[in-house]
């Protein structure tokens, strides 16, 4: 396999089940009457990475590195500039008309904002029942008994099917965004930060409810968070992500046992310890992240770096296996 684009299991062969190769998004920044681009955007620039069936990518990072645009980009909201989305071996960027409506059937996506994503003018039945009829799924009569038992399955009753978007609590409204993605039985499911915005009481019920939903499917989640505890608790593999590009991806096990990259080392010393008498030197990183307009040149952390010397302005470290599975884009690491 091309060493630009790491298995997330050194002992996978054949063709992947999900890949995301070589994904790419500049926005073009426009200035003046004539709006002439003056830069662009870095926001995704060069993502690699493979999820094997049933199994779950933690992509962490903190705000801004580029973890939603990607997953737009693989839902197709976005248009990507190059790359490739692979679904057991077909590219579907570009596809259009039935190939496209077959992917959006086997690829869904769950919102952070349980709220917004929901259209207020609909109620439950409304949000559920579309999807069956634009995909053809069931004949009109059957759509009540399907609608729920999708209810029932993310544990709401039937009888909140007239109910509005207001009507629900947030957890509650979560639990509807993940019913409209299963509505459709999706294959691969993008969870874009799912619980953090809601309450602290709400959300291990909502993380125990994707693992079930997980396991009694056989679905492949992309699960984009900020919070690496957490992403501990659902991941198989994990990807860090900085200023648009994968620093560092492992299996989870071998990523908390030994991070190599300073960032992920940086994240990591900021998870609170849950022992009272537990002591943790946090790791605090001087400066504020770059812009993405205008990236520093070499590696792209250099200017946040403890480790940094000449040749990290210099030369752009190459995203290399430094151990069985355990990728990373460092000088002086691995």
């Amino acid at each position: 396999m091309n060493r630009d684009c790491p298995p997330t299991d050194p002992s996978a062969t054949g063709t992947p089940f999900f890949a995301v190769r070589g994904l790419k998004k500049y926005f073009p920044v426009r200035k003046g009457v004539f709006s002439r681009t003056i830069g662009h955007v870095q926001a995704v620039d060069g993502v690699n990475f493979e999820v094997r069936r049933g199994q779950t990518l933690g992509l962490v990072g903190e705000s801004g590195c580029g973890k939603t645009t990607a997953a737009r980009l693989i839902l197709q909201l976005e248009t990507p500039d190059t790359g490739e989305v692979i679904l057991e071996g077909r590219n579907i960027l570009g596809a259009k008309g039935p190939a496209l409506r077959a992917y959006r059937r086997d690829v869904q996506m769950i919102f952070q904002d349980p709220y917004s994503s929901l259209n207020p003018h609909k109620t439950a039945w409304q949000t559920l029942a579309e999807p069956l009829r634009v995909h053809g799924l069931c004949h009109r009569e059957e759509m009540p008994d399907r609608v729920a038992e999708v209810l029932e399955s993310v544990s709401l009753s039937a009888d909140f099917m007239d109910r509005y978007p207001h009507e629900f609590s947030g957890g509650q409204r979560q639990r509807l965004g993940i019913a409209r993605a299963l509505t459709v039985n999706p294959r691969v499911i993008v969870c874009d930060e799912p619980v953090s915005a809601l309450d602290v009481s709400v959300r291990s019920q909502i993380i125990n409810l994707l693992l079930e939903l997980q396991q009694r499917r056989n679905l492949t989640y992309v699960f984009i968070a900020h919070d690496l505890a957490l992403v501990e608790h659902v991941s198989d593999v994990v990807a860090v992500m900085y200023l648009g590009r994968i620093v560092e991806m492992a299996p989870t096990e071998s990523f908390y046992a030994r991070r190599l990259h300073p960032y992920s080392e940086a994240l990591l010393s900021a998870i609170p310890t849950t022992h009272p008498k537990a002591k943790k030197e946090r790791i605090v990183l001087q400066g504020d992240v770059p812009s993405p307009l205008n990236p520093p040149t070499g590696c792209r952390f250099r200017t946040r770096c403890p480790l940094v010397q000449d040749v990290c302005g210099e030369i752009e470290p190459v995203f290399r296996e430094a151990a069985p599975g355990h990728w990373v884009a460092c000088h002086f690491r691995g």
